[in-house]
């Protein structure tokens, strides 16, 4: 497989995949966007090798009142390819439930075929609905608090914008009492095709959350 790389001033990015003849275009404003998630994603498992070993004694502080506040960064499994950052914010209303807010933003890379016509749309889109995760906890539990939830929603920005259902699952790990790292994996289905031309998507979030 051999790559090459075209440039011009002013012109997005290009490059050139001979082994699939392929033509991929990639903007100033993806550039970004990727590297933000990434490096979000990156930190977060620099954190998690860090915190590992510190964290075997901590007790999270999860209870009523207490808020979440969340950023995080993604691998998406769909194509076209893109990056997501989100934010949230999440108070829990007990020990074991939170209710909250998404809001997220993925900028969508431009996909080309061999002749240079496009066959996948760019532009930045987002996602901004109302989550609600339970926590299973434990008397004697540990750093670790896995969840499960459900979102609704909609999409904006570029394509068709849409009601958007789904579900989410996902564990938190205590560095502190009040300070987690965020795994979380989430499923998105909207009533018409919001998501790059799908209904669908599939996405891994890495990130830190604070709570108070």
């Amino acid at each position: 497989m051999e790559w090459s790389v075209q440039e011009e001033a002013r012109r997005p990015l290009t490059l050139h995949c001979s082994a699939h003849s392929e033509r991929v275009t990639v903007t100033k404003e993806d550039t970004f966007t990727m590297r933000v998630s990434t490096w979000l994603a990156a930190a977060t498992m620099v954190f998690a090798v860090a915190g590992i070993a510190s964290a075997q004694g901590v007790t999270p502080t999860l209870d009523k009142g207490t808020t979440e506040y969340a950023l995080r960064g993604n691998i998406h499994f769909n194509s076209p390819s893109s990056q997501d950052i989100t934010v949230r914010w999440a108070p829990f209303i007990d020990r074991n439930w939170q209710w909250g807010v998404d809001l997220s933003a993925s900028h969508i890379k431009s996909e080309h075929d061999e002749s240079g016509h496009k066959i996948a749309g760019t532009g930045t889109t987002g996602f901004v609905g109302a989550i609600g995760n339970y926590h299973f906890r434990s008397a004697t539990e540990g750093p670790l608090v896995p969840y499960v939830g459900a979102a609704l929603g909609t999409t904006f920005g570029s394509g068709s914008n849409s009601t958007v259902w789904g579900f989410q699952g996902g564990v938190k790990y205590f560095l502190t009492t009040n300070v987690a790292l965020i795994g979380e994996l989430d499923w998105r289905h909207a009533d018409k095709d919001s998501f790059a031309g799908r209904k669908s998507t599939t996405d891994l979030n890495f990130g830190l959350a604070f709570f108070r």
